[in-house]
């Protein structure tokens, strides 16, 4: 198998693939690896894991918590706009 190498990759981008590596517990060549084979249709993009405790929340909420989590959060839409000058 061929080597390749890259070369003048961004600060943004090494950064982000050696994040990834690191959340993934793998090494910076498998990510990249990963990542070309996703952009050319060569392997599905793996499905993120189910949480189920958000998942308990999921459709969990009826008019009176719908309405009270609006009365709670109408001050987050009103502008200041002393703020905005």
């Amino acid at each position: 198998m061929k080597t390749i190498t890259l070369r003048n990759i961004d600060p943004e981008l090494k950064k982000a693939l050696a994040d990834k590596a690191e959340l993934d517990s793998a090494s910076l060549n498998s990510v990249v690896l990963q990542a070309l084979r996703e952009v050319f249709g060569l392997q599905k993009r793996p499905r993120r894991k189910r949480n189920p405790e958000l998942e308990k929340l999921a459709g969990s909420w009826g008019k009176k918590d719908k309405a009270e989590f609006e009365k709670n959060t109408a001050a987050f839409n009103k502008v200041d706009d002393e703020l905005w000058q």
